[in-house]
């Protein structure tokens, strides 16, 4: 299923290349930004990636199409921030660094756990 997604992305940078769009402005939703971004960094498109309380719109129904024009007005008017994009290097330390963090918070509450147990079964 991921070549699908890998095709659709391809797709939607050779469409915004061969219409000469030089500025593609994203939402940063969960992950799922990421794998765009990264697709259209690639081609040479310029990209920004804001943080979507920041470009709220009208209160009221919000379609996706509707969205879409707004972010492409305030791309176009330079009126959005893009958020921080850490270069590749930059995450992937970042992502090993949360992991291990993780991973002593996980062997903490193992050994907590081990000394409960044996205290409660009076073996300490």
């Amino acid at each position: 299923m991921l070549w699908y997604f890998k095709k659709k992305r391809l797709k939607l940078c050779h469409f915004l290349k061969q219409h000469h769009i030089e500025l593609a402005v994203i939402e940063s939703t969960g992950v799922y930004w990421k794998s765009i971004y990264l697709s259209l960094v690639t081609t040479g498109i310029k990209t920004q990636v804001v943080n979507a309380r920041h470009v709220k719109n009208v209160p009221g129904r919000k379609t996706d199409v509707i969205n879409s024009q707004w972010l492409a007005s305030l791309g176009h008017y330079g009126l959005v921030r893009s958020s921080f994009v850490p270069a590749p290097q930059q995450e992937q330390l970042r992502l090993l660094t949360r992991r291990r963090d993780k991973q002593k918070k996980e062997l903490s509450n193992e050994k907590n756990l081990l000394h409960k147990t044996l205290g409660m079964s009076q073996f300490k």
